[in-house]
């Protein structure tokens, strides 16, 4: 824990240094909450959301902002660990994970949105790993992150349904509601992708 602490620690300041020189996504969003000024609570409106709680309201500083993204990343890293850890006949290759990956360092260690979606899906799968133990926090972290990135948590959504379904001791009185929920859910994705992509089609290789 206190190597992968102090791995990712390492990897935030370098990002810090690396966002000084070429400001991105984190600096935008860090100047554009100076005025409540939203158009929406979705994907960057809910960002800024966030980040006006913390810079208006507790008055974080940005290095204090860039140490709790960078506690929250490793909370994540350790979560996705734990999980499997326990399917692993080496241990040791866990050593080397660790060692191997900078980029999931970098990506969880700035104000982004995938610094919020990869802990969250790391610590999403560890629930689901637990099975009925932790039912409500899975559905939870599906809020978040449909805030966060709307198609994602739409498209998380679809197994985490079917899984719950196929478990379930009442399968013929779930499997409407089941149907209404994917039928809605393939319904927000399809206007949002004929919206936000170029040329959509149904055509696979499009």
């Amino acid at each position: 824990i206190i190597l992968i602490f102090f791995i990712h620690t390492f990897f935030m300041i370098l990002m810090v240094f690396y966002g000084s020189m070429n400001p991105g996504d984190s600096n935008f969003y860090w100047n554009s909450v100076d005025n409540f000024d939203f158009e929406n609570l979705l994907s960057s409106g809910f960002m800024k959301l966030v980040l006006f709680f913390l810079k208006k309201i507790i008055n974080i500083s940005y290095t204090n902002l860039m140490f709790l993204i960078n506690f929250f990343g490793t909370l994540g890293i350790l979560f996705f660990l734990d999980l499997i850890k326990s399917k692993l006949q080496n241990k040791k290759i866990i050593v080397y994970f660790i060692i191997s990956l900078p980029s999931l360092y970098l990506w969880t260690n700035t104000f982004i949105k995938e610094s919020f979606l990869l802990p969250l899906i790391f610590i999403f799968l560890w629930f689901l790993d637990r099975k009925d133990k932790y039912y409500i926090f899975p559905i939870l972290i599906l809020i978040i992150i449909f805030f966060i990135r709307p198609y994602l948590g739409l498209i998380i959504s679809l197994p985490y349904f079917f899984n719950f379904y196929y478990r379930s001791k009442y399968k013929l009185t779930l499997i409407i509601p089941l149907l209404m929920i994917l039928s809605l859910i393939l319904f927000i994705l399809i206007q949002f992708f004929s919206l936000h992509a170029l040329n959509f089609s149904f055509n696979i290789f499009s």
